[in-house]
């Protein structure tokens, strides 16, 4: 939206009287948008203006410039009013309301109350990562502003990021209903004003009876997508013949920062043909929240040995939630309830059984078994199946990774094949494990607590942690937990990193530590619940946060999620540098002196960077901590001590 328009009224205008004209805030296909202030009141307002793009101000008065466009100036005029007189009649906490309405300088202007001007693209712009707690306080409450006006025969029809407006108090209110044109199944003229990777299928025709609340759900799902993601989705034409738009569901890292069903709602939403998108906001709001779900109930599962074919490393192996199979067993006629055939069945059973006793005693001696109670049977059995190559749960010792392992599963020929991620490794170093084995491998899903007080809980293949995984380090960490991406027992991928001292770091993560130059962000820094992002390496910071109408600016170390060692704090207010120190962190808190430059003049050259390093020759560096360049070695070897 732009905020230059070449026939937007000047600075101090007066309108209606009252209403003083303090600058432009945008402008559109059928308007200018401004910032007022009542001479009487001193409060302030949005005025909306119809000025459509073909519109001309002369003399102060809007006009069509040309006399064949009369007719449409006044259809988009009385369109105007219309939608201020439903904005003015709708009473709903998320939904912009029309205060005022009146006809000046040959058009019409309506005037809402100004919320401030932080919309929801630029809280993307300052939350990498949203969690689901997050996302839902913005759009459940969006949801039930569309069911209520959807429930009055009204389409927004242009929801994006940009048109939700979150209040100083956090209140998301939809804005922007230009569009609307208020029809559900209206056969009166609309103009096809859309905007594109926001707009379904539908809205690309002109047939206005396609139009039904699953228009405005699609929107609403592109702006969480966008959210999640930090990318458009693709726009709906292209998307028509091959669908080729990325899952969220599907997508491993998504599936384990957000429930499944908070995705699948996401992706249905997105679905290009409307039948297949949810046809209510309230049947959307019920999944995104979970409501949907179906409860809970305990169940018991049978385990049953593995297949008797063992699985070689080239085989894909079967999911570790996947029970082992068996051969169905044979079904025994039942016995015939003659009383004859009785009595000869038990005379034939008890010689039968004679000669069966016979045998196992014979068999007993030649092998020195004995078979006088259950245990000896079924070591026994456990022998006879190791000897034929057949599955059998028992116990072995294994060596893994140069350590002794008592392990009790499921084994095949000796080797421990397991699937049911139930088998227990017991190291000799006192680790515990319960989990999923592959050819005397931890492979699948698996838990495993060590000797020192850590655990992790996730993905494991050919012996490593492997795919998503928790890790919480020993007690004696400063770290409390790690949940994200793991690659062959290393920390890669994206993570979230929390600390004891409650500070947060969200971001990539590579050979056990922060990726160099990745982005990311903070949460904590100087005990506040701001996020502070930008890009990151393990050992330095260069991110921002808003405060107020000020953006703050930090370049300097960082250690366990908070500012430490030397650093630099700018401020820039309406993009101008306003201050700026440096000075010595430790553990989040300024210590020592700071030293602190010179705001830039106004006579100061343009070429002069507001940036990093900008007025270094007005700042007294400061050198760091003599202990700093001391620790630089035991910094660097990162996370490693702390986790592992």
């Amino acid at each position: 939206m732009s905020i230059n328009h070449r026939y937007a009224l000047s600075s101090g205008s007066l309108l209606h009287g009252v209403y003083r004209i303090q600058r432009v805030l945008g402008s559109g296909t059928f308007g200018i948008t401004y910032l007022a202030q009542h001479v009487n009141l001193g409060s302030r307002s949005v005025i909306k203006e119809y000025l459509p793009e073909f519109a001309v101000r002369d003399n102060g008065r809007v006009t069509p410039p040309q006399a064949d466009k009369t007719e449409v100036f006044n259809w988009g005029l009385n369109s105007f009013f219309q939608e201020a007189k439903i904005l003015h009649g709708l009473n709903h906490t998320n939904i912009v309301k029309v205060s005022d309405l009146f006809e000046e300088n040959g058009t019409a202007y309506f005037v809402m109350p100004y919320m401030g001007s932080n919309t929801f693209l630029d809280w993307i712009a300052s939350h990498s990562t949203p969690t689901t707690d997050e996302l839902n306080a913005i759009f459940l409450p969006i949801l039930d502003g569309l069911s209520y006006i959807h429930a009055r025969d009204l389409l927004h029809r242009d929801i994006k990021p940009a048109n939700i407006l979150l209040t100083a108090d956090g209140t998301p209110v939809l804005i922007d209903f230009g569009s609307a044109r208020f029809a559900i199944n209206s056969n009166r003229p609309q103009t096809n004003l859309l905007t594109p990777n926001f707009a379904p299928i539908e809205q690309y025709g002109t047939r206005t009876t396609h139009y039904k609340p699953s228009l405005d759900i699609y929107s609403l799902s592109a702006s969480l997508y966008q959210a999640i993601t930090g990318k458009l989705v693709e726009a709906a034409p292209d998307r028509l013949q091959q669908d080729l738009q990325p899952k969220l569901a599907h997508n491993p890292s998504y599936r384990h920062l957000y429930p499944h069903y908070f995705l699948d709602a996401i992706d249905k939403g997105l679905s290009v043909q409307p039948e297949n998108r949810f046809q209510t906001a309230l049947d959307m709001k019920m999944a995104l929240s979970g409501q949907n779900q179906p409860s809970t109930t305990t169940s018991t599962i049978t385990v049953v040995p593995p297949r008797t074919q063992v699985v070689s490393p080239q085989t894909q192996m079967v999911s570790p939630a996947t029970p082992p199979k068996t051969k169905p067993q044979k079904q025994h006629k039942p016995p015939s309830h003659s009383t004859h055939q009785t009595r000869f069945s038990l005379s034939g059973s008890l010689k039968k059984m004679g000669i069966w006793i016979k045998r196992l005693i014979s068999l007993s001696i030649i092998s020195g078994v004995a078979l006088w109670s259950y245990p000896h049977i079924k070591d026994w059995l456990q022998y006879f199946n190791k000897s034929s190559g057949k599955p059998y749960h028992g116990t072995a010792e294994l060596k893994l990774k140069g350590k002794t392992v008592v392990y009790t599963g499921w084994l095949q020929n000796g080797v421990a094949q397991d699937n049911t991620g139930n088998a227990t490794l017991k190291f000799d170093d006192g680790t515990e494990c319960k989990v999923g084995m592959l050819n005397n491998e931890r492979n699948g899903m698996g838990k495993c607590l060590y000797p020192k007080g850590s655990m992790y809980d996730g993905s494991w293949k050919n012996d490593m942690k492997h795919g998503y995984g928790k890790y919480i380090p020993a007690e004696s960490s400063p770290i409390a937990s790690y949940e994200g991406g793991f690659v062959r027992d290393k920390l890669s991928g994206k993570g979230m990193m929390k600390y004891k001292n409650n500070a947060v770091y969200v971001g990539e993560f590579a050979n056990d530590n922060i990726k160099i130059n990745s982005k990311g962000e903070i949460t904590g820094m100087l005990g506040m619940s701001v996020r502070c992002v930008g890009t990151f390496t393990y050992k330095q910071a260069n991110c921002s946060f808003k405060q107020g109408n000020s953006i703050i600016k930090y370049k300097g170390g960082h250690k366990n999620g908070l500012w430490n060692g030397s650093g630099e704090i700018t401020t820039f207010d309406n993009g101008e540098k306003t201050d700026s120190y440096r000075g010595t962190f430790r553990n989040g808190d300024l210590i020592g002196e700071t030293i602190r430059s010179q705001p830039k003049t106004v006579d100061s050259s343009p070429n002069d960077s507001t940036g990093d390093d900008a007025d270094n020759a007005s700042v007294t560096p400061i050198s760091t901590e003599s202990n700093d360049n001391q620790s630089d070695k035991k910094d660097k070897q990162n996370l490693v001590n702390h986790l592992f």
